[in-house]
């Protein structure tokens, strides 16, 4: 009996060492975790904050570390800046704060401001907003000048939070806006400017070839100055020459291409809609038999022709569309010392 007293006193007294060990560890946990909670620095307090910064992008509440660009894109004069190309009904431009960790730091609700850094304009709207759960939206950005551009957001709020730059960004300028009836020389609008290298941008607008009657419109099939009543939205869209390569001894194609983006501000009537004027020191057949303007002394400019038996060069070798929807558009070229060679030889 003394024994089995002696045991059961033992056991007792393990079992009360073994809970209150338990809770010791427990409790200790919690402090561990209340100090971590309460040491967990936020962006943009006063005392030791942590080296928090600014992004264009916008992390997913749902899945930790997926982010969104939100970053300011291309768009016209006065239009709102979106983080569409030309589509002032698009996604709101977002900042947020983030920690060191590269997240969003939902507690951050200070002040974020942008302004122009690069280019020369006036940012209008609401330049100033305050973060919801770490993140400022600026719904209402626009410029008033054309041109390239960067935005710079700073935390007015808080302090340790670095500021950041976005991308360069294009403001284009309309020259003729949808439904408007103007006056405008498709030479300002469409004239391409071959140089003498194979890569590089030329100017040309978009669709403006999507009035032609074989693309279902009215058939404007000239670069010479006319009234018209303009049913898109008409800026110079950059076209990025890809290539230029021989194609045989007497001829070289240029090859250039149009981004998507363009191609969603117009009403898409398929890749032939998309016709170029060109501009060379010789005369040349045009599209149709529409006319060749002598635009200066020796100077000749018309509507790229489509290839055939008889036309040789300065016409389109093929108009299609890449894997990505962008236009591509092959123009053959006389090889020599004439204008027109891309390369000049």
């Amino acid at each position: 009996m003394v024994a089995s007293s002696g045991r059961s006193r033992r056991q007792r007294s393990a079992f009360w060492f073994s809970l209150l060990t338990a809770l010791v560890m427990l409790v200790s946990l919690f402090v561990v975790a209340g100090a971590q909670v309460a040491s967990a620095a936020q962006c943009g307090q006063v005392n030791n904050p942590p080296a928090c910064s600014l992004n264009f992008r916008f992390e997913n509440p749902a899945k930790s570390g997926v982010y969104t660009d939100t970053s300011p894109h291309q768009a016209a004069v006065g239009e709102t800046v979106t983080v569409t190309n030309l589509d002032p009904n698009g996604p709101p431009v977002i900042v947020e704060a983030e920690g060191p960790d590269g997240h969003r730091d939902t507690n951050y609700g200070g002040q974020i401001s942008v302004a122009i850094t690069s280019g020369a304009g006036t940012l209008s709207g609401t330049t100033t907003v305050t973060a919801v759960a770490g993140a400022a939206s600026f719904t209402n950005l626009s410029i008033d000048t054309k041109g390239y551009f960067q935005l710079t957001a700073t935390a007015l709020s808080g302090t340790g939070i670095a500021p950041v730059t976005s991308g360069t960004f294009r403001i284009q300028a309309d020259s003729c806006t949808g439904g408007q009836t103007c006056t405008d020389s498709f030479l300002t609008l469409m004239t391409a400017t071959l140089t003498n290298g194979g890569t590089g941008t030329i100017g040309l607008s978009v669709a403006i070839d999507g009035v032609d009657v074989r693309a279902g419109g009215s058939g404007l099939t000239s670069c010479s100055t006319p009234t018209f009543t303009d049913p898109f939205f008409h800026a110079p869209a950059e076209w990025t020459v890809d290539e230029v390569r021989a194609t045989s001894a007497t001829t070289k194609l240029l090859v250039i291409r149009i981004d998507k983006a363009w191609r969603q501000i117009v009403l898409d009537r398929g890749t032939q809609s998309y016709r170029p004027c060109i501009t060379a020191l010789v005369p040349f057949t045009t599209w149709d038999s529409s006319p060749l303007t002598e635009t200066a002394p020796g100077e000749f400019t018309g509507l790229a022709p489509d290839c055939s038996r008889t036309i040789t060069y300065f016409c389109r070798a093929f108009v299609k569309s890449n894997k990505i929807a962008d236009i591509v558009q092959g123009i053959s070229l006389p090889s020599g010392s004439i204008a027109g060679d891309p390369r000049g030889h």
